[in-house]
């Protein structure tokens, strides 16, 4: 807690929900076994606000979109949920080991997280 405000971690980028086309080439990659499924495909661009290089920090790291998260420190992970639960004893400015999927192909690569801001701070005598 820092001036009364906690405190959270984030990363730069969207989970998002895939095609079954997409779903199901993950299967094949992992030679149907669906417990190694992951949810968890990762989208730097927001197609809402491209004006905003979202990823920028990501893509600094090593990810690409359309990456499927598949570990984060060493913990599986396969859902937004999954992923907070992986980062929650973490603070900003720490460093994480994240496993990801790409073309069939297991990565891992450093991301260093960021702060969530959560409030403004706004001055009370304008």
């Amino acid at each position: 807690i820092e001036q009364g405000f906690v405190r959270y971690t984030k990363f730069d980028f969207q989970i998002t929900d895939e095609p079954l086309e997409v779903i199901q080439k993950q299967d094949e990659c992992n030679e149907g076994d669906l417990k190694k499924r992951s949810y968890a495909y990762m989208r730097l661009d927001n197609p809402d606000t491209p004006e905003i290089d979202e990823g920028k920090h990501a893509r600094m790291h090593g990810f690409k979109d359309g990456d499927i998260m598949k570990k984060v420190d060493g913990e599986q992970v396969w859902s937004l949920a999954s992923i907070a639960k992986a980062i929650v004893d973490n603070k900003p400015g720490d460093v994480v080991l994240v496993e990801v999927m790409r073309d069939c192909e297991l990565i891992e690569l450093d991301y260093q997280l960021l702060e969530w801001k959560r409030f403004t701070e706004v001055p009370l005598n304008p």
